[in-house]
């Protein structure tokens, strides 16, 4: 079924606006920060470019304002309805992604040299074949994926009811912030050269901890690509995965045994 993508397309570009020095995984809180700055960086206020597309293109005029009923999670597990706005569902989506803690993260590395996840993991730990990019992209064991996002949009296009209608949206723009959170882990070195960093099992990172006492913003240009799978790997080194794998090393892939 083909989906109207003007509306996603132009959201995606959200995804190319993460500095590399501001985006990490290791508290979940920040996710939604980095989010925000991303979409502040579209224009301030009324010169929103996004804002406006919503209010030109979907008759939103609240713009990134308007609000919409959806299900929402808990971090523990379980699913409830709330109320957000447009940006608090982008928001949310790139919070919940994490939850439950650990076994989502587990599919949040990808190194494009070796088109991989993560399999550095004690033997006791099963692999799972998903990665960062195939996770957005195919959404074949995780929910909220891409393919989801244009799902929901369509329903969200053609529901008969406006209860049925808001609650589209707010599942579109839902997973639209859990896609941004698996590219914003791509700008941690460790998630682009299969290196775990669990704290009981692989330690904490160095970037990690360093980068916690750099003062946070955002700064930076739009870019956007016309295939979902380079804003990781574009095969040129203007993705995000291709871009921190190829110029930052972490902890263990600093030594000659291991790739640099």
């Amino acid at each position: 079924m083909r989906v109207k993508q003007s509306l996603l397309i132009p959201l995606m570009l959200i995804l190319s606006l993460l500095p590399a020095r501001a985006a990490f995984s290791y508290n979940a809180n920040l996710h939604p920060l980095i989010t925000r700055e991303a979409i502040n960086l579209l224009g301030e206020g009324e010169d929103n470019s996004l804002a406006n597309y919503l209010r030109g293109n979907l008759g939103f005029e609240n713009g990134l304002n308007e609000r919409f009923r959806g299900p929402d999670k808990l971090e523990g597990g379980g699913t409830y309805f709330n109320t957000r706005t447009v940006q608090g569902w982008i928001e949310r989506g790139s919070l919940v992604e994490d939850w439950p803690m650990g076994l989502r993260a587990r599919t949040h590395f990808y190194d494009p040299v070796n088109e991989i996840g993560l399999t550095d993991l004690p033997p006791v730990i099963p692999q799972h074949q998903d990665h960062a990019m195939s996770r957005a992209r195919d959404g074949i064991n995780f929910d909220y994926s891409w393919v989801d996002a244009r799902e929901y949009y369509y329903r969200a296009l053609t529901s008969q009811t406006k209860e049925e209608r808001d609650e589209n949206f707010a599942r579109t723009f839902r997973a639209l912030g859990q896609v941004i959170h698996l590219i914003e882990d791509m700008a941690v070195p460790a998630h682009t050269r299969n290196d775990n960093h669990a704290p009981i099992i692989g330690g904490t990172d160095f970037y990690e901890r360093t980068i916690r006492n750099i003062p946070q913003g955002a700064t930076g240009e739009a870019k956007s690509f016309d295939r979902l799978d380079y804003y990781w790997d574009s095969d040129t080194g203007e993705g995000l995965a291709e871009y921190t794998n190829y110029n930052l090393i972490s902890d263990e892939t600093i030594s000659l045994g291991r790739k640099l």
